[in-house]
């Protein structure tokens, strides 16, 4: 799960003052409060109802993802990311890549991260 790679990460690299959730799922959010009296997560508010349209063909055939308030919610979450000093994530995710890519290059070095599920560089 991603509280325990976070923990995995805070006994290899110290303790870090944030944590910052990117997400479009409410209940992942909503259980944050699970874990209030150990890590401090922060995240956008957004409405991230309409992310969950049940729709299977995923966001490339969704027109209402190409508004501008829809463009300003995932970019404003790959910018907090590439600003952070670790990184855990599903690398099965597109914005996870381009995530941890520029938090490599903004910090001019590979940052620590966790998968949840594959393997960075994987094809």
């Amino acid at each position: 799960s991603y509280i325990k790679a976070a923990r995995r990460l805070e006994r290899r690299y110290g303790r870090f003052d944030k944590i910052f959730l990117a997400t479009d799922d409410q209940h992942v959010v909503a259980a944050t409060k699970n874990f209030a009296n150990e890590f401090d997560i922060v995240f956008q508010d957004i409405d991230r109802g309409f992310y969950d349209s049940n729709d299977h063909n995923g966001v490339d055939v969704r027109p209402d993802f190409n508004e501008v308030s829809r463009i300003r919610e995932i970019t404003s979450d790959i910018w907090a990311m590439g600003h952070c000093h670790a990184f855990v994530g599903s690398f099965a995710s597109s914005v996870a890549w381009v995530a941890y890519e520029f938090m490599v290059a903004h910090h001019g070095k590979f940052m620590p991260f966790e998968s949840v599920d594959m393997a960075y560089g994987h094809s």
